[in-house]
C-alpha cells in the first residue's frame, strides 16, 4: 500500500493498494479466522462466521437496524470513530432469508471498510464529511455499487474486498482451473458464453454468493473477460 494525493478533496492522501495487495490481505484475514476456528479452512465461510469475523473488527455491529434515514435504498452504514474501532449498521430487511446472499457480500462490503479504511479521519481535509467535531464520519454501502465503478475509491475499494473475502482468490484459481480441465477450454471463457454460465454457476455455488458476485468478481481477476474485436482470448494463470 502506498498513500497517495486525494484527488475527491476528502481527505489530504488516501490508500492506494494494488488489487493483489487487497486479494492477498482479504485472503489471509478469512484464512487465519478459519484455521484458528476449524484448524481448516473450507468455503464457503457460514453467515454465521462471517458476523463473527465481522465482530472481530469492530466495535460494535447492528444487524437490525433502521437505515431508512440514511438515504434510498441503504443496506449498511460503516461509522468511524477516531481513536476506536468502527461501528457497522445492517439493515433489518437482510434478515430475509431470501436475501442471505445480500447480507453475506453487505457483512462482507462493511469488514472491507473496516479494514481498509479504519483510521483515516486524521487525513480529513473538508469538515462537510465528518457528522460531529469529534471527527465521526459515516460511510454508506448502496446496492447499486456493483464493484465496477472506480469513482468513489472508498466505495471501490470495499466492493473488491467483498469479493475477495467471500470469494478468496488462491480457491477461486483452483475451480477456474478445475473448471478449465473439465471443459478443454484452454483460457478464460468470454461474458455471454454457455461456457462463462457455466463458471459463474460452479463460483456460485462453492462460495455461497450471487450470480452477480460472481460474475463481478470473475471479471475482476480476468477468469472471465468481455473480449473485444481486437482482444485475444486470456489464460487463467
Amino acid at each position: 500500500m502506498r498513500w497517495i494525493p486525494d484527488r475527491s478533496g476528502r481527505f489530504t492522501r488516501r490508500p492506494y493498494y494494488e488489487l493483489s495487495e487487497l486479494d492477498r490481505r482479504c485472503e489471509g484475514i478469512v484464512s487465519s479466522f478459519l484455521r484458528r476456528k476449524y484448524q481448516r479452512v473450507e468455503y464457503p465461510m457460514s453467515t454465521n462466521d462471517l458476523i463473527i469475523l465481522v465482530e472481530q473488527h469492530v466495535e460494535d455491529l447492528d444487524l437490525y437496524a433502521d437505515l431508512s434515514n440514511e438515504g434510498h435504498s441503504v443496506e449498511g452504514v460503516t461509522e468511524f470513530v477516531s481513536g476506536r474501532k468502527p461501528k457497522v449498521r445492517i439493515a433489518c430487511e437482510l434478515q430475509d432469508p431470501k436475501r442471505e446472499n445480500r447480507l453475506r457480500s453487505t457483512l462482507a462490503h462493511e469488514l472491507g471498510h473496516s479494514v481498509f479504511h479504519n483510521g483515516l479521519d486524521v487525513y480529513l481535509r473538508n469538515p462537510k464529511f465528518t457528522n460531529s467535531p469529534d471527527n465521526r464520519m459515516s460511510y454508506c454501502h448502496l446496492p447499486r455499487d456493483s464493484g465496477q465503478s472506480r469513482v468513489d475509491w472508498m466505495e471501490w475499494q470495499a466492493a473488491y474486498a467483498s469479493g475477495a473475502f467471500l470469494m478468496p482468490f488462491t480457491s477461486l484459481r483452483r475451480i477456474a482451473h478445475k473448471f478449465l480441465s473439465d471443459t478443454g477450454l484452454i483460457s478464460s471463457p468470454v461474458l455471454g458464453s454457455l461456457e462463462s454460465v457455466w463458471l459463474i454457476s460452479r463460483v456460485q455455488k462453492a462460495f455461497q454468493v450471487s450470480t452477480d458476485a460472481a460474475r463481478v468478481r470473475l471479471l475482476q481477476v480476468d477468469f472471465l473477460y468481455e473480449r473485444t474485436a481486437s482482444e485475444p482470448r486470456r489464460r487463467i494463470s
